[in-house]
């Protein structure tokens, strides 16, 4: 899988355990350098060689649950949701996201997001004993704030969309939220199917092999304009669940949801 050699924390944590592949140093992942980041040592330590696994899951949940807002009235092909995509001035969401547990559990996280057109989002993850993260794309970089940690990073937004064309959608959160890329360059559709209770589940798969997912069914109403649940898969081993409420299209959303001032005194960690 091709993923970032940016892990900074991550690094940090994991260098003495011989975690880090070449596989990780051709592209970029904000996301998930930052949620690798938010476990502290003890967790890392303990949790062994499980802990990179865990990461992606999470990070992944987080990422595949920004496809919803493109869920078109015609969800036959790729094409539609680009054309649907397009259409959208703004968005809100809450979403539950749920990852497997070794005990067989689920950990729940609990996610707001906000959209505004063309290239700016905001999101609000709340993630319990390790605290809150914040990521804010401004349009030209995208900002994650730890609250806990108090570690800021910074990319450039161009940057992650070069990467992804290049090796995959390894990072969807820049995709899904951006109108100029084309989601039919990156997935296939690979059946559109009708449910009971007026429902559709579509199932994607990514063009390249990304490494932490295969595929992801998506569980949408029929007439397209809301979503209500996707599952994420590797290996037909569910790895992430996430759930829909307070889904709305087009709310009036103030432009100061997506700007971010940095805190004063605090380091900016660049990732390239």
């Amino acid at each position: 899988m091709p993923q970032a050699a940016l892990f900074l924390l991550l690094f940090f944590f994991m260098q003495s355990r011989g975690f880090l592949s070449k596989v990780l140093s051709r592209s970029s992942n904000l996301f998930f350098t930052v949620l690798s980041s938010y476990l502290p040592p003890q967790r890392v330590q303990s949790s062994g060689s499980s802990i990179f696994d865990d990461m992606k899951k999470i990070s992944y949940a987080f990422l595949f649950s920004l496809f919803f807002f493109i869920s078109p009235a015609n969800a036959d092909s790729l094409s539609s949701l680009d054309i649907e995509r397009a259409s959208l001035r703004s968005l809100s969401f809450t979403a539950t996201i749920e990852t497997p547990k070794p005990n067989g559990r689920m950990s729940k996280m609990e996610m707001k997001y906000y959209y505004l057109s063309p290239n700016k989002f905001r999101s609000e993850l709340k993630m319990g004993i390790e605290g809150n993260l914040l990521t804010v794309s401004d349009g030209t970089f995208i900002w994650s704030w730890q609250n806990r940690t108090k570690k800021l990073y910074r990319q450039a937004r161009n940057k992650l969309i070069e990467n992804f064309k290049l090796f995959g959608p390894f990072d969807p959160i820049t995709a899904f939220s951006a109108p100029d890329i084309s989601l039919s360059e990156l997935f296939e559709l690979k059946s559109s199917l009708p449910m009971r209770n007026s429902e559709r589940k579509l199932i994607l798969t990514p063009k390249k092999n990304v490494g932490s997912y295969d595929r992801i069914e998506l569980i949408i109403e029929d007439n397209g304009k809301k979503p209500i649940q996707a599952t994420v898969w590797k290996k037909n081993i569910l790895t992430a669940k996430i759930t829909f409420t307070n889904y709305i299209k087009n709310p009036q959303l103030s432009n100061s949801l997506f700007v971010f001032e940095p805190p004063r005194g605090i380091r900016i960690n660049e990732l390239r």
